[in-house]
């Protein structure tokens, strides 16, 4: 299926909802001017919802990304622990502060990673000291979209999906995880999945401020459409206006798209290449909001994967050296 970029796509509603509806107000101007004018006004609130859901989902992407990659890191980073200590029990493991840290890692801003035996998903290290040595199968009937996520890991399946969690106050908030596989047992033979989850929100949050910025102008132009259509009283000062207004529809359009799609375009394709294990790459989003605060974590995330290359490959040299 052939990809349209959210440019592309703003640029098309804004043509097709707000550019046609006016043209059509210049010629039936005398007919029924106030109408038209709302009608356009209604196509501009579509167009911005429309704006808002795929800049959402663009985000939520990235989010997907980040934590399959995180999930596939840190399987990779216990495997080289566990090949390096082929005799070490699932027990001497969890008395092990370093290991722990390996298994146990942050995602995103509030979420983590925990490892969990693939053939009886015993939860052996989580965040939650109330989890270890859990029998996940006991959470079935508490977090039925968990346990619908995890229970198709049982067997050494890598997996990813959403499910609903419940807040202490009762809301509801939507999570993201991926299970990735670790391809070396432990010395009693047990074979571990890192799953890595957090809210998708933590990714999508900025277009929160966006979202209201786009309602506030959707607001201001339906006040102008509405004062203007009141007060034309020809057919002609209709029809300068209208070509006026599609002149300025059309840069404002190119310009604020641009302002939205630019960093995010940028951080989608940063991840691509962190997701195929390059980790040279500078991110430079400067854009003093939220998405601004996202590149900041992500370039946080790509030095932690540095920083725990460079060890695994330090491990390897000592290993290899006579």
């Amino acid at each position: 299926m052939i990809k349209v970029s959210i440019l592309l796509k703003l640029m098309v509603l804004m043509v097709v909802l707000t550019l046609v509806p006016l043209g059509i107000l210049g010629v039936l101007s005398v007919q029924d001017e106030k109408a038209l004018g709302m009608n356009a006004a209604r196509d501009a609130q579509i167009m911005g919802e429309q704006a808002i859901a795929d800049s959402t989902l663009a985000l939520n992407t990235i989010g997907e990304q980040v934590i399959q990659q995180k999930a596939v890191d840190v399987a990779r980073q216990i495997e080289v622990y566990l090949i390096d200590h082929p005799d070490v029990t699932i027990r001497e493991l969890q008395m092990d502060p370093f290991f722990s840290q390996l298994a146990v890692q942050p995602v995103g801003e509030t979420g983590y990673t925990a490892l969990t035996d693939v053939n009886t998903l015993i939860c052996y290290f989580h965040k939650n000291p109330k989890i270890v040595n859990t029998d996940l199968h006991n959470l079935s009937a508490a977090l039925p979209g968990f346990w619908g996520v995890m229970s198709k890991s049982q067997g050494g399946i890598p997996v990813k999906g959403y499910y609903d969690w419940k807040e202490p106050d009762g809301s509801f908030r939507q999570k993201y995880m991926y299970i990735a596989i670790v391809n070396t047992t432990t010395g009693d033979d047990i074979r571990l999945s890192v799953a890595a989850t957090t809210y998708i929100d933590e990714f999508s949050r900025p277009m929160v401020a966006t979202s209201h910025k786009i309602n506030s102008s959707v607001q201001e132009t339906t006040a102008k459409i509405k004062t203007a259509t009141e007060s034309i009283s020809t057919q002609n000062n209709i029809l300068i206006l209208t070509l006026g207004t599609m002149v300025v529809v059309l840069i404002c359009a190119f310009l604020f798209a641009r302002m939205i799609t630019g960093p995010i375009i940028q951080l989608t394709r940063i991840a691509e290449k962190v997701s195929l294990g390059d980790l040279t790459q500078e991110i430079d989003v400067k854009t003093g909001d939220e998405i601004e605060d996202l590149a900041v974590s992500f370039r946080r995330m790509i030095n932690a994967f540095k920083v725990m290359e460079r060890l695994n490959r330090e491990d390897q040299e000592e290993e290899d050296s006579p």
